[in-house]
């Protein structure tokens, strides 16, 4: 068969303008409130808020939104240069961690808010931090906003899942074959794994230069395979058995997986009933196909067959197992990076 490829959308990291409008919405649900502002700590909506990427240590780093003025974005000294090219924030800079005033303390103070909301807290920054602000709400303010997404996201997460598809693909095409030539569950993974992330470097590592960007996989066999996400081991995969694989790609921040589960060889009517079944109860029966594909990997060596190493041919007795994983990927949300 043919593996699957990707014809490249013109993409590029969400830039300042929405997180403008991110910034600007917080304002006005801070200011619903009677807020000051929103201290945000959660590294995953600092980055939906302005969009810096860092590794996330135990030196804080925080994004406040005031009601009225530029958002300040705080950050240890060792994260300066990282941080200054960020757009629409200004630079709060603390030295040094663990220092005389914990840098959490530190930012409540830079904030001069009375009333300030913070998403996520250490419970022992509470005390003190209730003697420096007339109000303090512990409420994540931005979760509203980051679950529902807007087309350029949308858009993000659709390329994501096209990569983490053609991982799939890749398993389905050269999987049999790895396995005839001795492979097990690492080969397979890296091989499918290798191949999309090239692909993926390949159209938008250029203009995602500095960001999240990258593919991972599990594939496991076997008894093994009842296990939505087991460890992928050293393990050879036999001629009969159930084999599955999960897929996790990223791209600009934005996460979508994929998952797929195959059977080594021919497939018995049980584990077909069983497919079925399982189908059936994902699929609204008018989405149901009696000629549904279903995916037989084929362990026989490349060399002695004209055939693809792995095949998907059409089967009244295993009509159940059809591109399940189609069904599976879903759109995630900025990682907590």
């Amino acid at each position: 068969m043919t593996v699957l490829t990707t014809v490249p959308k013109r993409l590029a990291p969400l830039g300042n303008p929405f997180r403008e409008r991110v910034r600007q919405t917080l304002r006005q649900r801070a200011a619903d409130r009677g807020l000051d502002g929103i201290l945000m700590l959660s590294p995953a909506n600092v980055f939906y808020a302005c969009g810096f990427h860092f590794s996330v240590n135990e030196r804080p780093i925080g994004l406040y939104v005031r009601v009225d003025g530029e958002a300040t974005l705080f950050v240890p000294l060792l994260e300066l240069e990282n941080a200054e090219p960020v757009e629409g924030v200004k630079l709060g800079v603390y030295e040094e961690f663990p220092g005389l005033v914990h840098p959490v303390v530190w930012m409540v103070c830079q904030s001069k808010a009375a009333r300030i909301a913070i998403d996520v807290l250490d419970a022992r920054q509470i005390a003190p931090l209730n003697t420096l602000v007339e109000q303090l709400v512990l409420e994540d303010l931005v979760a509203p906003s980051r679950f529902v997404k807007t087309a350029e996201e949308l858009d993000l997460t659709r390329v994501a899942a096209s990569y983490a598809d053609m991982v799939l693909e890749r398993l389905l095409s050269e999987g049999g074959n790895i396995i005839a030539q001795g492979g097990t569950e690492l080969d397979l993974t890296a091989d499918s794994t290798d191949f999309a992330r090239a692909a993926l470097k390949r159209d938008y590592g250029l203009a995602f230069a500095g960001t999240k960007l990258g593919v991972s996989a599990s594939v496991h066999s076997g008894l093994r395979a009842a296990l939505p996400h087991g460890s992928t081991s050293n393990r050879q995969p036999q001629f009969g058995e159930t084999l599955i694989s999960g897929i996790g790609c990223s791209l600009g921040g934005y996460h979508a997986e994929s998952g797929v589960t195959l059977i080594v060889g021919e497939m018995k009517p049980s584990s077909a009933a069983s497919c079925r079944r399982c189908n059936n109860a994902m699929t609204p029966p008018s989405m149901r196909s009696s000629r549904a594909r279903a995916v037989r990997m084929s362990t026989t060596p490349r060399s002695t067959r004209s055939r693809p190493p792995i095949s998907a041919t059409p089967s009244a007795t295993a009509s159940a197992m059809a591109w399940a994983w189609k069904a599976t990927r879903r759109p995630g949300l900025p990682p907590a990076i």
